[in-house]
């Protein structure tokens, strides 16, 4: 048994036609009878009398369904219950992120939360990464928000064992290049084909670390540009200064992918790299109900 049957068994009560409750609740008539068929099958009593002219509830099908109004109407007190409890929800909680990572947070989240928590105030502020693990240890923040890449972050929290991490969505690298660019046609690139190619990085001491030790151990690579200024790399990169290394997840809501200007394209030889956009929080200190339902969010609307 379940809320749905309940629903179905009522509906079918008020409109005397599983026809008509079908189209009321946007399913179809065979979904709604096998609903019923497999209730009376579970209950062994025949809820409602089927006929040409239409279908009636049986005795028995009536204390049924009557218990199934009280129950329904229970549900739905929870429900506004727990819409009232998130509204009513008053705090002020900070975040520090990662320039990257914050560029992963799509737009749609920060809306849909504000709408959940209409009294919560959210601060984001942009930290390095040695500036938020300071800050969830001291209270500063209450999450920071990183990307995780495994190879290079598990011996990060391994010396910051009064740390944790929850991951919110996974990634894959990908090449960003100007639609301009000869790379920009091809379905998939490897490590071998950008490294004579100029760069644009951000300029960030552990991003910087990582392409050393894992991406370009020979040195090769040719830095034309860096930056911590995200869409001054955007904006390099279209004009064709150079390309750039960078996440699946966050091209999505790139304003230079979706105008057409850059392309993303995937980085086959790292597809066995786990990388995550990622939260970290200090262990002693449970998350809030707000955070946990932003990283849900996050993740819905990724």
């Amino acid at each position: 048994m379940n809320i749905e049957q309940l629903e179905y068994i009522i509906e079918v009560t008020k409109t005397g036609s599983i026809t008509e409750s079908a189209n009321h609740l946007h399913v179809s008539q065979s979904a709604v009878s096998k609903s019923i068929y497999n209730l009376e099958q579970e209950l062994g009593v025949q809820i409602f009398y089927r006929s040409r002219s239409g279908t009636a509830p049986t005795e028995e099908g009536r204390k049924i369904i009557k218990k199934a109004f009280e129950i329904i109407e229970k549900v739905n007190e929870l429900k506004e219950e727990s819409k009232l409890s998130l509204t009513n929800y008053n705090d002020h909680i900070k975040i520090s992120a990662s320039s990257i990572s914050y560029l992963g947070i799509p737009p749609s989240a920060l809306s849909t939360f504000k709408m959940k928590f209409p009294n919560v105030v959210l601060e984001i502020k942009e930290r390095s990464f040695k500036e938020i693990f300071a800050d969830i240890k001291n209270g500063e923040s209450e999450i920071g928000l990183i990307i995780y890449i495994d190879i290079e972050m598990d011996k990060i929290f391994k010396a910051n064992k009064d740390l944790a991490f929850e991951k919110i969505v996974d990634g894959k690298f990908v090449v960003c290049a100007s639609k301009n660019s000869k790379l920009a046609y091809n379905a998939y690139l490897t490590t071998e084909d950008i490294l004579n190619e100029p760069f644009v990085v951000y300029a960030d001491y552990n991003w910087q670390k990582f392409l050393n030790n894992y991406f370009d151990k020979d040195g090769r690579m040719k830095i034309a540009f860096s930056s911590t200024d995200n869409f001054a790399l955007k904006k390099a990169i279209s004009e064709g200064v150079g390309i750039n290394l960078g996440f699946d997840f966050i091209q999505k809501y790139d304003p230079y992918m979706i105008a057409g200007l850059n392309v993303a394209i995937p980085l086959i030889d790292f597809d066995n790299v786990n990388v995550s956009l990622s939260g970290v929080y200090s262990k002693e200190k449970p998350l809030s109900k707000p955070i946990k339902e932003l990283l849900k969010i996050i993740n819905l609307n990724i």
